[in-house]
């Protein structure tokens, strides 16, 4: 499963998951849904995700950009026509690691595996993935993909 090329509302915002090592673990969406529709994966049945890996590179030549990939799965709210609609909670990183794609330019197009949490791999029916990247650096436009495997449990 590819998750990736998205992500941006026809403003070109992206969603905003913290400053913290981790993503947040939770997220509000207030008057942000149209940045975070095309961030998620939507899980209708369980599964067990076993590998993912990360793609990055970035639409300039300045050096110093630096990409950090997180998979994360977080509970949805379904509640439709309530103000918490699309609301996440209780998320959980399933996917990291711990090097950093440093310098990425549109050179090149680096890649990693992120190391899968065997504690967190399980993403149960109705719960929705995300791909995430932190991307520090130059002001280079981050371009980055994340991708992972799955089986049916």
């Amino acid at each position: 499963m590819n998750l990736g090329g998205g992500g941006k509302s026809s403003t070109g915002s992206s969603p905003a998951f913290g400053t913290g090592t981790n993503p947040a673990v939770s997220y509000t969406i207030a008057s942000t849904g149209d940045d975070l529709l095309f961030c998620l994966f939507y899980v209708p049945v369980n599964i067990i995700i076993t590998k993912a890996w990360g793609f990055s590179s970035s639409n300039g030549t300045v050096t110093g950009d630096n990409h950090v990939f997180h998979l994360m799965k977080y509970d949805f709210d379904f509640t439709n026509g309530n103000a918490t609609s699309g609301d996440l909670t209780n998320g959980k990183v399933i996917a990291d690691h711990t090097a950093t794609i440093a310098d990425a330019t549109n050179a090149a197009i680096d890649s990693l595996a992120l190391t899968v949490d065997t504690k967190s791999q399980l993403v149960t029916a109705g719960q929705v993935v995300m791909g995430m990247t932190n991307d520090s650096g130059s002001g280079n436009n981050a371009n980055t993909r994340l991708e992972f495997v799955y089986y049916y449990e």
